[in-house]
This record gives C-alpha cells, structure tokens and sequence, in this order.
C-alpha cells in the first residue's frame, strides 16, 4: 500500500528473490491484462508464458470482461467509502471472494510457495482482499519522501505528472492509507519508509521478517554480494520490469535535481505527511 513511484516494484522484487515467496507484481491490473491479451514482464502474453498459462486455464476466456469489471468495482479507489460502510451487494462479495479464491490459490498449488507478493497498492485492493477468509492478508505500507515521489513522477515516461499534480495525488493517497492502516487494517499493517530500506536495508529485512514470520538471509546475502535480483514473471510494474534483472542501488537524485528553494516548498506542500514520517526539511 502506498503512492505510486515510492518502490514498491523493487521492494517486491527483492522479496520475491526468497525461496518461500512468489511475486505475482500488480493484481488490480490481472483481468485487464487477460482481456487485452496484454503481455507478462519475460516478453510474452500472459495466456501463453509458462508461468502464467497453468494458472489461468481454470478461468474462461469469455468471463475476462465480467471479471475485470467486478474486480475494478470492488477495488478502484472509489470503492474505499464503500468499504467503509460495507455497502456492497452480497452477491458480489460472494462472487468477488470466489474469483480471487481460485486465482490465488492456482499460483499457490502450483508454486507452493506460501506467501505471494501483490505489489498493487490500491487501497481498494486491500480492503477487498480483506474479505477473503483463506488467506493471511499482511499489508506492508510503502512511504517515500515527496521529493523522491515528485522526481520520479517528472520523468516523461509512465503517467508523468506535473509537482503540483504529484503532491495532491500524494497527499491524497498517504492520508487514506494512514487512516485506513491505523483504523481498519491496523493488525495487518506495517510501514516502512524507502529511504530506510535502502540506507539500512538489513534492519529493515529483519523487521519485514517478524512481520510475515520468514527467514530473509538468502535476500541479505544477495544485497552483500551485490547480486542481482530477478524481475520473474510479474503482472503490471513500473519500467525496471523491463530490465529483467535490478541491482539493490540507492539513488537519491532529487537532492540535486532541485535548487533548495524548490525542495522546501515541496516540503512545505506536503508537511502533513513529511512530519508524520519524520522527513527532514
């Protein structure tokens, strides 16, 4: 859970670099990849990559669009209040529960791997998923310093956006994941910063470690090595899923991408947030 372009991809990534942990990349986007016949993150359509085909042959093609327009319902960000209220009809509670049941237990009986990585971020997603009685649902909260956010997002490639358009989206989507991880999803919940787990990245391993009770020590001993970490076969993504192969690098580019004055008005801007997680100006 998290903003956009605050490293959710490659912390995803890394962990599903564990023997124990497969990464699926981002699910809202599973049925709309599907009907658009669009392709996996290795080169090839997702109905024919190897990884993929065995998991969605349960599914009929015919049902893609039915299934994408229910999924999109129940997890777009407009369906957060909903969820609030739980004002969903039952029967697409039911037939939601069902259809994500079957998906993610195909990845499950065919992986066998017990934790799977959903790198979405929506809100939504995890309110919805919430719903699901067979699954141990764990949320790890994503923030990143806006500046970080606003460079990223200045780059004219993926949906770039303007450093007012990227503040407001900022703003808007860390307030509702602060409320939502504190107030609904508390338990299930943990935060991490990116600034922190690329500067400290051993503490940060060992804290996402107690959360999901799992031994990290074959990801650690990659970052030591300075290995590389395969992208695999993931729905969604931001552009490193092209590169197949991402090296645990810290880059903080926006301390120079920006004069002083520009940095603190950003700061300013998103102050809530920023002071919250304890940026410094």
């Amino acid at each position: 859970m998290g903003a956009g372009r605050s490293g959710t991809t490659a912390l995803a990534t890394f962990l599903g670099s564990n023997k124990k942990i497969q990464n699926v990349g981002e699910m809202h986007q599973f049925f709309k990849y599907l009907e658009e016949n669009k392709k996996c993150s290795c080169g090839e359509y997702l109905q024919k990559c190897e990884f993929w085909k065995n998991k969605i042959n349960h599914l009929k093609k015919d049902s893609f669009s039915k299934n994408r327009t229910l999924s999109e319902k129940m997890e777009s960000h407009f369906s957060i209040l909903k969820h609030f209220v739980n004002s969903f009809s039952n029967s697409n509670n039911i037939k939601y529960q069902e259809l994500h049941k079957s998906v993610l237990d195909s990845i499950f009986l065919d992986t066998q791997k017990s934790i799977l990585v959903d790198s979405s971020k929506y809100i939504g997603r995890a309110l919805a998923l919430n719903r699901l009685k067979n699954i141990d649902l764990k949320i790890i909260y994503v923030v990143r310093d806006v500046r970080g956010v606003i460079s990223s997002f200045s780059k004219n490639v993926q949906t770039p956006k303007s450093p007012i358009s990227s503040i407001i989206y900022y703003l808007l989507v860390n307030l509702v994941s602060e409320f939502v991880s504190r107030f609904f999803l508390n338990r299930k919940t943990i935060k991490i910063r990116y600034e922190d787990l690329m500067q400290e990245p051993y503490q940060i391993l060992e804290k996402i470690e107690l959360f999901l009770k799992a031994d990290f020590n074959d990801i650690k001993q990659k970052i030591k090595k300075e290995n590389s970490f395969k992208i695999g076969h993931i729905v969604g993504g931001n552009r490193i899923k092209e590169k197949k192969h991402i090296f645990f690098k810290y880059q903080d580019r926006w301390r120079f991408n920006y004069s002083f004055l520009q940095r603190l008005v950003f700061y300013i801007c998103a102050f809530p947030i920023m002071f919250l997680n304890k940026y410094k100006i």
